[in-house]
């Protein structure tokens, strides 16, 4: 029960927070319009994000998405960007972490390689085709190799691409048999362009992360590309 002080204190204090209940409205409103940069390597925008983002503009059709493509897999990104995803560990100084996905390596190459001739029904299968590697994780193929216990393969022979779409391209070419990690794949598998021959799979060390710096990853704009992209990952890990 109010005290005779306080119903004579209440009209005032309620127009005062009726005040800045409606200044709150309008700026959560003015954070949820405009643009939002997120920096993320190429691959992974071209074949998870992107098909994606039509969800999130159902959700949010007044807020923009810039992305900004980098080859910077684990570096914080640059001060003009809001949002990122990068590799790595989780930890980034200064900067919210959310996970996104785990990482998972293992061979792909098109059918008509695994089925043809020689056929890849064992590792040991591999000494008779091309690899095809990507510079950016240059100890996929010996990681793997020793994990599937496959010896007397040269774990550094065949094609190298700076590039992980160029990889998966040649393997869908027919070029070799490549190493592919599950985030980047997008649904190659599941359309049959390519193909996993082997069931051996190393689980790296690394994960993929969404990340935001500390003073405003509670930007509304950034609160909703979060939980969004979070719910997606979940969706689909």
């Amino acid at each position: 029960m109010l005290t005779p002080a306080g119903k004579s204190y209440l009209p005032t204090i309620r127009e005062a927070f009726d005040k800045v209940d409606q200044a709150t409205l309008r700026l959560m409103n003015v954070g949820l319009s405009g643009g939002i940069t997120i920096s993320c390597f190429p691959s992974l925008a071209a074949r998870w994000l992107l098909p994606r983002l039509p969800g999130f503009f159902r959700q949010n059709p007044d807020l923009e998405v810039h992305i900004s493509a980098t080859q910077a897999f684990s570096h914080v990104p640059r001060d003009d960007v809001d949002v990122a995803i990068r590799y790595g560990d989780g930890n980034w100084p200064g900067f919210r972490s959310d996970k996104l996905f785990d990482d998972w390596i293992f061979p792909v190459c098109s059918p008509a390689l695994a089925d043809g001739s020689p056929a890849l029904r064992h590792p040991q299968d591999l000494r008779h085709h091309r690899l095809l590697h990507d510079t950016n994780f240059p100890d996929d193929w010996k990681r793997w190799l020793q994990v599937a216990g496959v010896e007397g393969i040269d774990a550094g022979r065949g094609l190298s691409f700076s590039h992980s779409m160029l990889v998966l391209q040649a393997a869908a070419e027919g070029l070799g048999v490549a190493i592919a990690h599950s985030p980047l794949l997008g649904d190659d598998l599941a359309t049959g362009r390519l193909a996993r021959p082997f069931q051996e799979f190393v689980s790296t060390e690394s994960a993929y992360y969404f990340i935001s710096p500390e003073h405003n990853a509670e930007h509304p704009k950034i609160i909703a590309f979060r939980e969004w992209i979070v719910s997606e990952s979940a969706a689909n890990a």
